[in-house]
């Protein structure tokens, strides 16, 4: 299991723009920036660590890559990890750069290069980390997974994808139809949005209550979270946050 879903590494002049993906980032899984866990200016074995504990290395590469003297040896680990089959490594471009610009282990690599909207940009590096690699193994994702209780009857597990969107009511056009006189005709819907669930109140006449507070907009909800439809109503637990590490079994061989 990975610690990290994406390394950042960026060479000193483009901090700001490492710090500003990094947040990007993070709506998608979890990521380490040494400036950010106290490390700047430093190279040692807890970035190494760190490092081979990612799924994936975003290599943030500009016109001013070559003062990073520390960008030079994560790249260095990066495809060394990537040889051994256990890394990703993604060049992002800050800008378009020759093909001297960019590091000889990676200039074959999908790049993805930051235009007018970085945010666009770092959806294709969210995109390609997720798919299938002939360097690696297909990724086992424990999908998150939530569990919804009507009055009366069998408990629902149901796993959630990102931009599902499951209504909750007693109308049997809902997703989830509930049998419970406390949940309105259509009470609530649930969805996956950036690695999290949440869940919104439809309107309903009993609304939505989370660990006994009863809800006004859609709110992000957890293992820790006690939720029903109605102060006494139709419960949901979530089994599986949206948090929850990528697994990758090593390859046939590998050490």
């Amino acid at each position: 299991m990975y610690r990290f879903n994406y390394f950042v590494a960026y060479a000193g002049p483009d901090e700001a723009a490492a710090i500003r993906i990094h947040d990007l980032l993070a709506a998608h899984g979890t990521v380490f920036l040494s400036r950010l866990q106290g490390m700047h200016g430093v190279w040692d074995e807890a970035i190494a660590a760190a490092q081979r504990d990612s799924l994936a290395t975003v290599a943030i590469l500009s016109s001013k890559s070559h003062e990073g003297f520390y960008l030079k040896e994560e790249i260095a680990a990066a495809i060394e990890l990537y040889r051994q089959g256990r890394h990703l490594v993604i060049p992002l471009l800050l800008e378009p750069l020759t093909s001297a610009e960019i590091p000889y282990g990676i200039r074959r690599m999908q790049q993805v290069l930051v235009g007018a909207k970085i945010e666009e940009a770092i959806a294709e590096v969210v995109r390609i980390s997720r798919l299938p690699s002939p360097n690696l193994q297909r990724p086992a994702v424990a999908l998150p997974r939530i569990q919804i209780t009507d009055c009366g009857g069998a408990p629902q597990e149901i796993e959630l994808q990102e931009d599902d969107l499951l209504t909750l009511g007693r109308d049997p056009s809902n997703v989830v139809k509930l049998n419970d006189s406390h949940v309105s005709s259509r009470h609530a819907e649930i969805f996956l949005r950036g690695g999290r669930i949440w869940v919104r109140d439809l309107g309903s006449t009993n609304g939505i209550y989370v660990n006994g507070r009863r809800i006004g907009q859609a709110e992000a909800i957890d293992r820790k979270c006690q939720v029903h439809l109605g102060r006494n109503g139709s419960s949901i637990a979530v089994l599986v946050d949206g948090a929850m590490m990528t697994v990758l079994e090593p390859r046939t061989g590998d050490a």
